[in-house]
């Protein structure tokens, strides 16, 4: 399911007037991507994703876990189905939204001919992160 914003939502900040709470922590920095996790919430994960450019997120599931796909930055696609190979790709660019169903695979790529800038998207989750498959 694709849905379209008017714009796209508030990115996080690093402004001092803004409280660390709102911030997030940092879970990974590679040459793929940096996550960082908000945890503000009692029962949603807001996680914000920068993915650098020509690189994809490695492609999995959730058996019990939903989630919403926000994408502020850049350009690429995400790919949604039963499996790499049995997917559609959609593209994916500031503004766009996606919903994934549990136990729906779920790839975001962003492809190096399309830009040189990195990709950034939120995922909003119920609960915690977990190990995906």
């Amino acid at each position: 399911m694709r849905i379209e914003l008017d714009k796209p939502p508030v990115p996080w900040t690093d402004s001092p007037d803004i409280s660390i709470q709102h911030l997030g922590l940092l879970l990974r920095s590679t040459e793929t991507y940096d996550v960082i996790d908000n945890h503000y919430l009692d029962t949603l994960t807001i996680s914000k994703t920068v993915l650098h450019n020509g690189k994809s997120t490695s492609g999995h599931s959730h058996d019990d876990q939903e989630e919403i796909y926000i994408f502020l930055e850049g350009t690429g696609f995400i790919r949604i189905g039963d499996d790499d190979e049995h997917s559609t790709d959609f593209p994916a660019q500031a503004g766009d939204v996606f919903s994934i169903l549990a136990g729906q695979y779920h790839r975001v790529i962003n492809i190096e001919y399309l830009g040189t800038s990195d990709l950034t998207f939120y995922s909003i989750y119920p609960g915690r992160r977990h190990k995906y498959h």
